[in-house]
């Protein structure tokens, strides 16, 4: 049984350059005699329970310090100990050079034994009382505001910080810093943006989406935000995109900070993911899961309410549409192995934890909310989501606890249809028969392998006729229904599964294809493209429905035939006759798109440039035009920087001048686009200058990533990256700790590079920490099959 933890009070010193020292009371109530604790790596100077010395052992490898014999009942700790900041972008570390330099946390999923002991579980919620022993130039920052600070030395301050409410470990926040700072007040909350070093870099627009979307989700819920403040905190080095630790929500420098070199899609990305991270307040914070199993709870929830949110306060980005692209298809292609894994997934051990932080639990998880809260309707599911915060605030639940609350709003059978879409990995494919007055449906599992599967959805499914949409709970493997004037299932790509169609009906969609409405097309598109790979269509069935949508440019039809045919060309890259074909559909799209002239969406200005890029990878001579732009790179317009920087590695024979304007870049947006950008350079001398750059820590730890995973990308360097491939997948794992990250690079590299270099892959992969990757291994070479396949029917 676990402990009930009252309170910890935290004192922490961090005046030592290389080591910080803390002492930990926990107040806590126990009916065991024996209290097992998480510590991690820490040199345990002394320990009392109850003002006596305790009778304990310290299992480093399994990073438990177990007390034996003490007294049930109320009990208090006391441990002194000392530690090394961590190396890594997790735990308690130092990111960030010179002025920038500074203390941050990354506590989420089990790193909170990493600063301090404790009883790292979400389940064991405690008021955390926090005091900090800093340098006399510096600031802190943690989750409640500061109610004291005061000299206590030559040199030296003391900061407190007021009790905060009950909540988990992993959302306790330290920072350390000398921040620059902006306000804004949302009633007696002060939101505050920060950022270490001499210049905010960033406009006020991250206060305003912050202010707008507490407005938002108090309005949505019924339920006021709880805290007093609410910092948006820039980290210059972080693992993850952000992270929503309660009232200090930390960001990486591109997803929060808004200036003259962001671009129309980064600033769109500032207010999804500052929605995302403030939709985490409310459900996760507020409201937060038993355990681990139920993380999809969390970011499922957090990834659609920030699309409603979006999408309710700036119509004009057209989140809805990127949402299906990024969240529906992103999450399919994935979900559609039978090495994925079901959203409630089991979570015995750490390496566990982080690898379902994925597309799974993100992406699926929040498409089959979207597909519920459309099945539900709106009012309904706001009704349930609001009876189940307020009934279970400051506490723990899981997922059956919501489904209770949904029902009870829609007296529909939620529970049902939920538990039979979380608790088995994998969605169906509705073949589709309709004969003029008949329409008969027949569901299978999808799989990419073409394998067979006795599964069966509890699909709710949306039919859209001539006159409305008719919505129907489809629970066995076949359903027929009377329809009058049929045109389309899965109305506009609301529902997560796949939908295939005789060539009659194919052909009368392709018919009414310039009047469809764009979601619908885009439906469309991404069936086509998983039909293509999985073999089911050929690539001259795919490229005739694919000039249909390049011809009537509307997104996101257009832009998901972009991103579909860019990859298919990493894939298929000695396949001339289909970069060719590719190539002209492209094209198309752009022309199409430039047509629109002033009537063009922001969206539609993406799309385009995102159609450019594409293109410039299957045109030199294009991406020879666009290169000579690149000396007034800086002076570019932010919309335009992406294609130039391209392009100019495209052609380039040495990355000088590139490196030159990296070093040269001030914000974090231009230096992941220059990273990405030379990734797609030719030529060895070329691409061993990108890993000097990371060796020589000019790439940031948290942009390693995206400088391997583009150079994997580019067909020229695969070569040189398997050769290379242990010791970047090592060091990676070093920077990213318990991240996950050695599983999505396993899941990225084995696919791509396995296609000439199988052996060394696999070789490399059996040298790694088998539990650390093994989701993204078995998924990776599931996924390497796939494309072997595809390859070999492809012309």
């Amino acid at each position: 049984m676990n402990p009930i933890v009252e309170k910890y009070s935290l004192s922490l010193n961090f005046m030592n350059e290389n080591e910080f020292s803390g002492i930990c009371h926990i107040f806590l109530k126990s009916e065991e005699e024996n209290l097992i604790l998480d510590a991690r790596e820490m040199e345990i100077e002394k320990l009392l329970a109850n003002g006596k010395e305790a009778s304990y052992s310290y299992d480093e490898r399994k990073r438990k310090i177990v007390l034996k014999e003490i007294r049930t009942g109320e009990v208090e700790l006391e441990i002194s100990y000392k530690r090394k900041y961590g190396e890594g972008l997790a735990g308690l570390y130092r990111a960030g050079k010179g002025d920038q330099s500074m203390i941050t946390t990354q506590f989420e999923s089990n790193d909170a034994s990493t600063a301090f002991p404790c009883f790292d579980s979400p389940a064991i919620k405690a008021k955390f009382e926090v005091t900090l022993t800093i340098s006399e130039d510096q600031d802190a920052i943690s989750n409640m505001p500061q109610i004291s600070n005061r000299k206590i030395s030559e040199g030296s301050k003391e900061i407190k910080f007021d009790t905060t409410p009950p909540m988990s470990t992993y959302l306790l926040y330290i920072g350390v810093g000398k921040f620059l700072t902006k306000t804004r007040n949302h009633g007696k909350c002060e939101i505050i943006l920060a950022r270490p070093g001499k210049d905010m870099r960033s406009d006020d627009f991250p206060l305003e989406v912050a202010d707008k979307c507490i407005t938002f989700y108090e309005d949505y819920f019924g339920i006021p935000y709880a805290l007093p403040k609410m910092h948006l905190i820039a980290v210059p080095d972080f693992a993850a995109g952000a992270m929503e630790n309660w009232g200090a929500i930390t960001f990486r420098e591109d997803v929060l900070l808004n200036n003259e070199n962001t671009d129309s899609e980064g600033k769109i990305l500032i207010a999804i993911v500052i929605a995302h991270e403030i939709a985490h307040q409310w459900f996760g914070n507020l409201v937060t899961m038993k355990w681990w199993n139920d993380l999809w709870l969390n970011e499922s929830f957090a990834t659609f309410m920030s699309s409603l949110c979006v999408n309710s306060l700036f119509p004009e980005y057209e989140e809805e549409k990127t949402y299906y692209l990024n969240e529906t298809v992103g999450s399919m292609a994935s979900d559609a192995l039978l090495s994925s894994h079901p959203i409630n997934v089991e979570v015995k051990e750490p390496e566990d934890i982080e690898q379902v932080f994925d597309d799974i639990s993100y992406g699926k998880g929040g498409s089959i909310l979207r597909m519920i809260h459309h099945y539900m309707g709106e009012e309904k599911f706001r009704s349930g989501l609001s009876s189940y915060l307020e009934k279970f605030r400051y506490g723990n639940a899981e997922g059956n606890d919501l489904w209770t609350e949904l029902e009870k709003s829609s007296e529909l059978n939620i529970s049902s249809i939920m538990n039979n879409w979380i608790n088995q990995s994998g969605f169906p494919l509705i073949n589709v028969d309709y004969d003029g007055k008949n329409l008969k449906l027949e569901q299978h599992q999808f799989l990419l392998s073409g394998e067979k599967s006795e599964k069966i959805w509890k699909i709710p499914v949306f039919i859209q006729t001539e006159n409305e949409e008719i919505k129907i709970l489809m629970e066995n493997r076949t359903f027929e229904l009377e329809v009058k004037g049929f045109q389309k299932l899965n109305s506009r790509g609301t529902g997560y599964y796949q939908t295939i169609y005789n060539d009659l009906m194919l052909d009368s969609l392709k018919e009414r294809m310039k009047k469809m409405d764009p979601m619908d097309k885009a439906e469309i598109v991404g069936d086509s493209y998983f039909q293509l790979i999985s073999g089911r269509m050929s690539a001259e069935k795919f490229f005739a429905s694919a000039n249909e949508v390049a011809t009537s440019f509307s997104t996101p039809s257009s832009l998901l035939l972009v991103n579909n045919l860019d990859r298919l060309n990493g894939i298929l890259y000695d396949k001339n006759e289909f970069s060719r074909s590719s190539a002209k559909i492209i094209k198309k799209i752009i022309e199409s798109g430039e047509s629109k002239g002033s009537k063009m969406t922001i969206l539609d200005q993406i799309t385009i440039k995102k159609a450019k890029v594409a293109y410039a990878k299957v045109n030199h001579e294009f991406a020879m035009t666009e290169s000579e732009k690149f000396n007034s790179y800086f002076n570019l317009k932010p919309d335009d920087r992406e294609l130039v920087a391209l392009s100019k590695a495209i052609v380039a024979t040495d990355l000088g001048e590139m490196i030159a304007k990296l070093e040269e870049a001030e914000d974090d947006s231009d230096r992941e686009t220059l990273i990405v950008a030379m990734g797609w350079a030719n030529g060895k001398k070329n691409h061993k200058k990108i890993i000097k750059l990371l060796i020589q820590g000019k790439i940031k730890k948290q942009d390693a990533p995206s400088a391997v995973f583009t150079l994997i990308r580019n067909p020229d360097s695969r070569k040189y990256v398997a050769s290379i491939l242990l010791p970047l997948l090592r060091n990676m794992s070093k920077a990213f700790g318990n991240t996950g990250m050695l599983s999505t690079a396993a899941f990225m590299t084995i696919p791509l590079l396995g296609l000439e270099n199988e052996a060394k892959v696999r070789k490399v992969m059996s040298k790694l920490n088998y539990n650390e990757i093994r989701m993204g291994y078995e998924k990776g070479l599931e996924m390497l099959e796939v494309y072997k396949k595809m390859r070999a029917s492809i012309y």
